[in-house]
């Protein structure tokens, strides 16, 4: 009598257990998506997290972790996507949309929490026909030109801060501005977004991809403040999942993306 009562008690444990569970899931899934609608923020100049359509639609990897994220939140995705950093900017504080996927940017401050990290995007340099580096550690030398596109989200500002002996060359935004100036010997490399210098290089015969990254961006996933801890909580417990199924790997593979890796 005194085993059945136990097995009874334990059982009824593990179903009040259950019970807090699937309330907490369901108190995340709320607050993360409030009316049953994730409003999803990416800024869509980079063209490694989103591109437009023709039909006006929005593909790429943020779209995929953005509806594998609506499906866990058992919500319809509506896509926020931004022109520029200038208009999403904006946005902040406004409760346009409930969520971020991009990089922690310093216009962001104190305005986001910081949630998990999916993707790290590498930047690249790529030489010009004839020139050569055997790692990206070795461009920064008296007498090398380095281009870099002007631009919100490049690496132009990174680089200005960062070299201490190469000359940096600015450039208008454009695979074609880049191919010139390597063609041309205005500059000896082109630092950008792994997938542009990629990009850069195909259509630069004899121009390679210098091995190694100059730098990287960590793609994480944020949050507007005052978000509770079970919401939080259910952000990280979705992300977990995708990566225990290797969604990240699945989604850098079907876009062909050469400079992007999962974080583990």
């Amino acid at each position: 009598m005194r085993k059945q009562m136990r097995i009874a008690v334990i059982a009824v444990l593990f179903g009040l257990l259950a019970l807090s569970s699937a309330w907490a899931q369901a108190s995340g899934n709320a607050e993360l998506a409030p009316g049953g609608t994730l409003r999803v923020a990416v800024v869509g100049n980079d063209p490694v997290l989103v591109s437009k359509r023709p039909d006006g639609t929005f593909v790429g990897i943020a779209m995929d972790l953005a509806n594998f994220l609506a499906g866990k939140l058992d919500a319809k995705l509506k896509p926020v996507v931004y022109p520029d950093l200038e208009t999403y900017a904006k946005s902040l504080g406004k409760g346009e949309w409930d969520l971020v996927i991009g990089p922690r940017r310093p216009l962001e401050g104190d305005k986001l929490d910081l949630g998990p990290f999916v993707l790290n995007v590498d930047a690249l340099y790529v030489a010009a026909p004839g020139r050569s580096f055997a790692k990206a550690s070795e461009v920064d030398r008296s007498g090398v030109k380095v281009a870099a596109a002007v631009q919100d989200g490049s690496p132009e500002k990174f680089l200005a801060a960062t070299l201490k002996s190469a000359t940096l060359v600015p450039l208008p935004p454009g695979a074609s501005y880049a191919v010139d100036a390597l063609q041309s010997g205005k500059a000896d490399v082109y630092g950008a977004n792994g997938e542009i210098a990629h990009a850069v290089a195909a259509r630069l015969p004899g121009a390679k991809v210098v091995e190694g990254p100059f730098a990287t961006a960590g793609i994480a996933l944020q949050l507007p403040k005052g978000k509770s801890l079970a919401a939080r909580n259910r952000l990280l417990e979705v992300v977990k999942e995708a990566k225990a199924r290797n969604l990240p790997q699945e989604w850098i593979k079907r876009h062909g993306l050469k400079a992007v890796r999962p974080v583990p």
